[in-house]
């Protein structure tokens, strides 16, 4: 049986997540910087897909549902508990695999299409997903308010990584409409609305899994 316990000091998790933080912002940076090789802008623009950022988001995904996988088995002896984390983990590892693919990019615009509904910059097209979008909207709560409770670390870590999807959400929806009124500055090389957006996610998937980390950390100090 996989028994996982987290032995790393409190100075290395909180360097570790500052060091993982720091890489980000600084990736976002890059995008606003003239860059002569072209082949290394197009790896780190946040606007594109099929990229550096885009691996690093679904690696990241990938993480964060190893994370709830593991802590099914740590967390609690209580069935229903054990299993919203596994739907928790499959959840994330389907994200992982659309931010690998850009499937729900290609299937929105599509199926928006077919319905007769606008597609992008209209974020109307985001109504064909609106089922999933609610129904991990659902997991998340439960996550944030049940599955990171009693721990104050892990939740407030967790708080703040949701509340920078958030945004991040509320960016990709607002864009659409600037675009609409003919609003979409340019700074350097780059678009700040996106840049910012791509930085929400990875920053708060890393605050997110740094709050999991912190769960499975206590779950594994009571197993000792």
């Amino acid at each position: 049986m996989l028994d996982v316990r987290l032995t790393v000091s409190e100075t290395q998790f909180r360097r570790a997540v500052w060091a993982m933080l720091g890489f980000e912002v600084a990736l976002a940076a890059l995008n606003f910087v003239p860059i002569p090789w072209a082949t290394v802008e197009r790896q780190i623009l946040l606007e594109n897909e099929g990229n550096f950022p885009t691996w690093l988001a679904s690696t990241q995904f990938f993480v964060l549902a190893m994370a709830a996988w593991l802590l099914a088995r740590r967390d609690s002896e209580q069935r229903a508990r054990r299993t919203m984390w596994r739907a928790t983990g499959a959840v994330l590892l389907l994200l992982s695999m659309d931010d690998a693919c850009s499937f729900h990019e290609f299937a929105g615009r599509d199926l928006a299409l077919k319905l007769g509904l606008p597609t992008w910059p209209s974020p109307t097209w985001m109504l064909v997903f609106a089922p999933c979008i609610l129904f991990g909207l659902g997991l998340l709560y439960w996550l944030l308010f049940r599955g990171l409770r009693g721990d104050h670390r892990a939740f407030r870590l967790g708080l703040a990584g949701v509340l920078l999807w958030a945004g991040a959400l509320i960016l990709e929806v607002t864009r659409g409409w600037m675009i609409s009124v003919g609003c979409d500055p340019l700074w350097g090389n780059a678009r700040p609305q996106p840049v910012f957006e791509e930085l929400f996610e990875l920053m708060g998937g890393t605050l997110l899994l740094a709050g999991m980390l912190e769960k499975l950390k206590a779950e594994s100090g009571k197993g000792k």
